[in-house]
C-alpha cells in the first residue's frame, strides 16, 4: 500500500548537541545523544536506550616503533580499565576486551588482556622502557568528535597513571583522517565497525591480511586460516571454537588491536512518530513509518509545507 509520508527528510548535523536543539525546538523527530546530555534526558518520556551490535577499539601500526614490539601493545591494553569508561560515556556501554560484540554469536566476555597494571609495568621494563623513560613519542589519533575526545583524553590519563607514558593527542577531521590511515597510518589510532549482518564473520574477517578495513598491517596465516574455516562451519561448537582461537591471536596472542567498548544507542523519538523500530543493527526502516499525532509538525522546508508532507 501507499506509505504514510510523502517525503522524510534526513539532517546531516556534525554537532551532536546542535542536533539535540534542534529536537527540543521540534525541528527533529529523533536524536542521537551525546555522553554530556545522556543523565539530564534518561527520564524524559522521549528516551529510549537499546543494545547495539558495535564495536569501539584502538589499533596499533604494527610497524611503527615503539608498536613494533608486541610487549608494548600488551602493556598498553593491560593498563586500561575498561570498566571505567562507561562512566564517562553514561550510555550503559559495555567493557570489552574482546572483539565479537555482546549479542552475537561466539560473544566470548572471557577473551582477552584484563586490567593489569603490575603486568603491564612488568612488560614495558622488560621492552627496556620501565615507566615509560626513554619510550619514543606516542601519538594517538582519531578523527574529530566529543566523544573521541573524552575517551582519548581519558585514556591518556590512565597510560601516564599506570606507566608514566605521555600519550599526545591528534584529531583530524573524518575525510583528512581515513587518507591518512590509508596513506600514512598512524602509530596508534581509533576506529570502530558495526554490524553489516549478525554475524561474527563481519567483525572477524575485518582484521585478516587481506581486508581493506585493516589499518594494523598486522598478518597472520593462522588467523585468516581461522576466519576461513568458521565462515564455512556449520556446527554451533567447532565454529565457536574457531571464533574463541582467533578471537585470542586477535586480542591476547598478537594484539594489533585493544577493544575498547560495545556501544549501546541512546536516542530521544517523539512519541508521536511510530512505526520505527529502534534495533541493534542501528537500521532505519521507513516503510511503516507513521505520524499519530494530526498537529502540523514542524517545518521541513523553507517554504514552510506542513508535517502531514514530509
Amino acid at each position: 500500500g501507499r506509505p504514510a509520508f510523502d517525503r522524510v527528510l534526513f539532517y546531516v548535523v556534525s554537532e551532536e548537541t546542535t542536533a539535540l536543539t534542534l529536537y527540543e525546538t521540534g525541528d527533529l523527530d529523533r536524536v542521537n545523544l551525546p555522553p554530556i546530555a545522556i543523565p539530564l534526558y534518561k527520564n524524559h518520556p522521549d528516551y529510549v536506550h537499546s543494545p547495539f551490535l558495535r564495536g569501539y577499539y584502538y589499533g596499533f601500526n604494527i610497524n611503527k616503533a615503539p608498536f613494533n614490539d608486541v610487549r608494548i601493545r600488551r602493556a598498553f591494553s593491560m593498563a586500561i580499565d575498561r570498566e571505567e569508561i562507561p562512566k564517562i560515556l553514561k550510555g550503559g556501554e559495555i567493557p570489552a576486551s574482546s572483539w565479537i560484540p555482546a549479542g552475537m554469536f561466539a560473544h566470548n566476555a572471557n577473551i582477552g588482556l584484563p586490567f593489569n597494571p603490575e603486568k603491564a609495568q612488568n612488560l614495558l621494563t622488560e621492552a627496556g622502557y620501565a615507566m615509560g623513560a626513554d619510550l619514543p613519542e606516542i601519538i594517538l589519533s582519531f578523527n574529530s568528535d566529543p566523544t573521541n575526545r573524552l575517551i582519548a583524553e581519558h585514556l591518556q590519563a590512565q597510560w601516564k597513571k599506570t606507566l608514566g607514558v605521555t600519550v599526545l593527542l591528534d584529531n583530524m577531521e573524518w575525510q583528512v583522517y581515513l587518507q591518512r590511515l590509508k596513506e600514512e597510518t598512524p602509530q596508534m589510532f581509533r576506529l570502530g565497525w558495526g554490524a553489516d549482518y549478525p554475524d561474527p564473520d563481519n567483525f572477524m574477517n575485518l582484521f585478516t591480511s587481506t581486508s581493506g578495513n585493516n589499518y594494523t598491517h598486522w598478518g597472520n596465516a593462522d588467523y585468516d586460516r581461522l576466519i576461513s574455516e568458521a565462515a564455512s562451519e556449520g556446527d554451533p561448537e567447532q565454529r565457536l571454537a574457531l571464533y574463541d582461537a582467533a578471537q585470542r591471536l586477535l586480542t591476547e596472542t598478537d594484539v594489533p588491536i585493544m577493544p575498547l567498548f560495545f556501544a549501546a544507542q541512546n536516542l530521544l523519538i517523539k512519541p508521536t512518530l511510530e512505526g520505527m523500530a529502534v534495533n541493534a543493527m542501528d537500521l532505519i526502516h521507513l516503510k511503516n513509518a507513521r505520524r499519530t499525532d494530526s498537529i502540523k509538525g514542524p517545518s521541513c522546508t523553507p517554504n514552510n509545507e506542513s508535517s502531514e508532507k514530509c
